[in-house]
């Protein structure tokens, strides 16, 4: 009677295993197939998102995600150690303001030029009705020209170069009897520089600006809300020489920035 009871339960506990091992199987692939659609979920909102908006003209001016509008102040700043310290805004600087449409293209670029677009995103008008824009094969804006019809003197000129990862590694600046050089450089595949150099000349006033930032607050997409700026500045006259006199002055500065995401 034990022997048959034993066998009886040992049966049991054997169906119950099974039973439940089946149930775990049942619950484990639905747990699966849910992991599945919602990372397929996942996926297809990613893959709209890029279909949202060209990311061309943001890259080129060091932004990442759906960014609608920057603000950007610039304080000036004193150091202390390895480190600046933010004083007040900085005297006579204006905020910088950068916009772009929900489609990316940018409507108000770092130079506070702005784009105007017919309903196909073609450019159609800039600071003035006669002003000129021009992209390459790759989207990518290569110049930028304003010429006022009646004020000659107040037009001017961008042009940009760019590296193989889409960021704007150079680009000159032409205006009424000035004209400057501006060069970046990057780490790795930053889309923000680590430092710039400009050259440049204002009828006879000479300048050569080095400057190298340090990046120390940034937001949960990537793109700086606060950097130090730590520039070296020498200014001359030309004097026709080939060395012609040049003073150096440190300057220090701190910018922040406000991002407005769609």
């Amino acid at each position: 009677m034990r022997k048959y009871l034993f066998f009886l339960t040992a049966a049991t506990v054997l169906l119950t295993t099974s039973a439940c091992n089946k149930q775990k199987k049942e619950v484990t692939s639905k747990v699966n197939e849910t992991d599945a659609v919602a990372t397929s979920v996942t996926d297809n909102l990613k893959a709209e998102e890029e279909v949202l908006y060209d990311k061309t003209d943001l890259t080129a001016f060091g932004l990442k995600g759906h960014v609608k509008k920057v603000v950007t102040k610039y304080y000036a700043a004193h150091s202390k150690g390895d480190k600046l310290v933010s004083d007040s805004l900085l005297e006579g600087s204006e905020d910088q303001v950068m916009t772009f449409a929900e489609n990316g293209l940018v409507t108000r670029d770092a130079f506070d030029n702005p784009y105007v677009y017919d309903k196909d995103g073609k450019f159609i008008e800039g600071r003035s009705k006669v002003s000129k824009m021009k992209r390459d094969a790759k989207k990518r804006i290569v110049s930028y020209e304003n010429r006022e019809s009646q004020n000659h003197w107040e037009g001017y000129n961008y042009e940009f170069t760019y590296d193989a990862a889409g960021r704007i590694a150079s680009y000159n600046y032409v205006g009424w009897e000035e004209i400057f050089e501006y060069t970046y450089t990057f780490d790795g595949d930053n889309l923000y520089p680590s430092s710039q150099a400009m050259d440049g000349q204002a009828t006879a006033d000479l300048f050569k600006y080095e400057t190298l930032f340090r990046y120390t607050r940034l937001d949960d997409k990537g793109n700086w809300l606060e950097r130090e700026c730590w520039e070296n500045q020498q200014e001359g006259i030309d004097d026709s020489s080939d060395n012609p006199t040049m003073e150096s002055t440190k300057v220090y500065r701190i910018e922040k920035r406000e991002i407005t995401y769609y």
